[in-house]
């Protein structure tokens, strides 16, 4: 007997599962009745020259007319049906006393063709008398199969499926036609999937059609239908009962592959540490089951185990299950726990701040020391002095330079459902390509062309200053996601982007200002992470995944960070990031190491005091002091509820506020000489709560813009009188700047 292998569709398998599950149908659910109500069973396997045995035992046997041949079938002999003339006459009257009745055969159609039969019932030629027909294809070639009911008056019945029949592979086809008293309903099945049920149908196959002496199958009564069945029969089979779906299932022989599938359980996967035993038998009827997994590096075909660094890791893994003629799927997912002695031991899980350099080689300093490497023109510059603070940045040179971080980096990049990355910049007041597409700060991507695979990224861009997170490409029908400041990054001073995600909700800072918050649900777990892989492979700073793209050139770049979490606004600007204190320290640097004034953004607006006090005094409760020397430090700062020095040998102390009476300049040699910088404008009210006015302005000034105290281009307008009104309430509380093209202040927003 040969054995042919059929899937089911996982499609319908869902539903006929959760029947069972649920009680619908109880004890075997597949082990049906599929003998009672059988009037005609031909298994094509009792075929004596032209004569086809009923194996029902009701000998309504049939005739082999024409060319139709014995031939090799689904399971032993089938019928071969090819020409027109090719087909079964099938006994008078066989639908006699029929009022719900099935239709059921397996069939290897060769091609779908129109106006041909699986049976037409009836009396005569064409439509002289009423017949009833179960078509392969109505409409044309290739189209869905039809019950057809057709009175002798013209009037006709078509009841239509939903799913074409497959050609050129075995099929099982039945039609089941349950009489209500009223009316009729066909519900057509493919391979035991239901695939379309029409109700209200006023016929019944035994009274309406009444007696019938020209019966077929694979035949139409149509002289004018010429085209020939052009395939394969077997087992064909006549109810007078309409079967369930039930039946139907049974009927063509899945009962013990539905049980195994219903037992075969891998017990509790939420945390493996060790290798899985997957069977490959189910049963003793002679399942055969066969594994795939969807990350073979962690969990073989075979179960055995290798955990994962870094993360926990999900595998999906598919059982097939086969028996005899079918084959079904079954889906585990398991969590593979990482090894312990991978776990990071901290929030910060990346932190390359270019302090760690060994020729192109560069380690991150968060604790896992990921080796990146310096690409092309890119190299690490040391700017800043003694006084300022010295720094290594990543100078990403004029033509191509990047810096890679390596595949271990993009483990952890595609891990991440709450997350924060940050860094800081500074672009050359002469790069001119900034409007261009590509200068990407950061890149994990699946490819290094994004536009023909579309396989998935989280990138960020300066040219609008935007963060994207897709699984496939930047449109938005691939699913992209994206948030954005949707300006140009300023030139010519130090900045910071960053960008958090917690929970659903995504937010981006500029400065240590949040500057958009949005719903962003891609998460690199679920959107970036692929079947198979250990994460994104091309993790990148200064190049884009996008093969026409510029790369990120004339910029300075200072410590990229990952963390775990979404971090708050305070911890940006004040703790972790601290753009507060980072970013003045950096301008300093680049002056010192630039060797150049003042920018532009920020010239005249410091008055000059000279001569300097010596030294300060903190005068505490209790008439304690100290007085501490100008020389012996290099910063103060002042937060809600202590005070912080730092020396000038890098040691700190810090004092509590609540115990600080005052602080005063002492040691003053001579008078301090004020040498205010004259300006043009006024402002007013400064400060000023929701409405600013600047007065003052003359033909010479075009635009009003302000500033972020960092130097962040917050808003402008365009000059039209010698006095114009400003609308702040959208600014936080806070130090701005005011800029015109003759003149710079400053103002405070209440």
């Amino acid at each position: 007997m040969k054995k042919k292998i059929f899937t089911l569709n996982k499609r319908y398998l869902r539903p006929i599962l959760l029947c069972m599950f649920f009680g619908a149908i109880h004890g075997n659910a597949f082990s049906q009745d599929t003998t009672t109500g059988l009037i005609l069973h031909y298994s094509c396997d009792n075929i004596t020259s032209s004569n086809v045995e009923d194996d029902s035992g009701n000998n309504n046997n049939g005739t082999l007319t024409g060319g139709a041949v014995s031939t090799t079938g689904y399971s032993g002999n089938g019928i071969a049906c090819i020409a027109h003339g090719d087909y079964l006459s099938i006994p008078d009257n066989i639908n006699s006393g029929l009022t719900s009745f099935t239709f059921a055969t397996w069939v290897k159609l060769n091609s779908l063709k129109s106006a041909t039969r699986f049976f037409d019932w009836g009396s005569g030629i064409d439509g002289t008398n009423n017949y009833l027909a179960f078509v392969p294809s109505f409409n044309g070639d290739n189209d869905y199969m039809v019950l057809r009911y057709r009175g002798a008056s013209g009037l006709g019945y078509n009841a239509a499926a939903t799913e074409k029949i497959p050609t050129n592979q075995w099929v099982h086809v039945a039609i089941s036609y349950q009489w209500s008293g009223l009316s009729g309903t066909a519900t057509f099945y493919i391979n035991g999937n239901n695939v379309g049920s029409v109700s209200n149908l006023p016929y019944r196959a035994g009274s309406t059609l009444g007696t019938t002496t020209d019966n077929y199958i694979a035949h139409s009564r149509w002289a004018q239908d010429t085209n020939g069945f052009d395939g394969v029969l077997d087992d064909i089979r006549i109810y007078n009962r309409a079967l369930t779906s039930e039946d139907i299932i049974s009927l063509i022989g899945l009962e013990e592959l539905y049980n195994q599938y219903d037992l075969l359980d891998l017990g509790d996967l939420s945390s493996v540490t060790n290798n899985l035993s997957l069977p490959v038998t189910g049963g003793s009827n002679g399942v055969t089951i066969s594994w795939d997994s969807s990350h073979n590096t962690i969990i073989d075909n075979e179960g055995n185990v290798t955990r994962p660094d870094y993360f926990d890791y999900d595998v999906t893994l598919t059982a097939t299950l086969s028996y005899g003629t079918f084959s079904i799927e079954k889906e585990f997912t398991a969590t593979v726990l990482a090894d312990e002695s991978s776990a990071f031991t901290s929030e910060l899980l990346v932190q390359f701040d270019f302090s760690d350099v060994d020729n192109t080689s560069i380690y991150d300093v968060a604790g896992k020391h990921f080796e990146g490497t310096l690409k092309n023109s890119a190299s690490v510059v040391t700017i800043g002095t003694q006084e300022t603070g010295i720094f290594n940045v990543l100078n990403l040179g004029s033509v191509n330079g990047y810096f890679d971080m390596g595949t271990e980096v993009g483990k952890v990049a595609s891990r991440l459902s709450d997350y924060t990355m940050s860094a800081y910049f500074r672009i050359d007041n002469n790069y001119s390509a900034l409007s261009s597409y590509g200068n990407f700060i950061w890149n994990f991507s699946n490819s290094t062309n994004a536009a023909s695979d579309q396989n998935g990224y989280i990138i960020c861009s300066l040219k609008d200053q935007s963060v994207s997170v897709s699984p496939g490409y930047y449109t938005t029908g691939s699913g992209n996601q994206a948030i954005g400041f949707q300006r140009q990054a300023l030139k010519g001073n130090w900045h910071n982007i960053t960008y958090t995600q917690d929970g659903e909700t995504a937010t981006l800072y500029i400065d240590g200002i949040p500057v958009q918050s949005k719903t962003i649900t891609n998460l690199p777990s679920t959107s970036i992470l692929k079947d198979g892989s250990d994460g994104t492979l091309y993790n990148w700073i200064g190049r884009s995944c996008y093969t026409g793209d510029v790369y990120l050139r004339g910029t300075l770049i200072y410590d990229f960070r990952i963390y775990n979490r979404a971090l708050s606004e305070e911890e940006i600007k004040h703790t972790e990031i601290n753009t507060t204190n980072r970013l003045t320290q950096l301008e300093n640097a680049s002056e010192a190491y630039i060797g150049t004034s003042k920018t532009a953004e920020t010239e005249s607006l410091e008055v000059i005091y000279n001569p300097w006090p010596s030294s300060i005094e903190i005068l505490e409760t209790g008439d304690a002091s100290e007085k501490i020397a100008f020389d012996d430090f290099k910063y103060l700062t002042f937060s809600e509820n202590e005070t912080s020095i730092l020396f000038t040998d890098y040691s700190s102390r810090s004092i509590t506020n609540s115990v600080i009476e005052k602080i005063i300049f002492s040691d003053i040699s001579s008078a301090i000489s004020l040498q205010p910088v004259q300006s043009t404008i006024s402002v007013y009210p400064n400060p000023a709560k929701n409405k600013l006015f600047v007065t003052g302005l003359t033909s010479s000034d075009k635009f009003i813009y302000i500033y972020s105290i960092s130097g962040q281009l917050l808003a402008q307008k365009q000059i039209s009188a010698t006095t114009e009104q400003l609308d702040i309430s959208f600014l936080k509380s806070g130090v701005y700047i005011l800029k015109t093209n003759s003149d710079t202040l400053k103002f405070c927003k209440q």
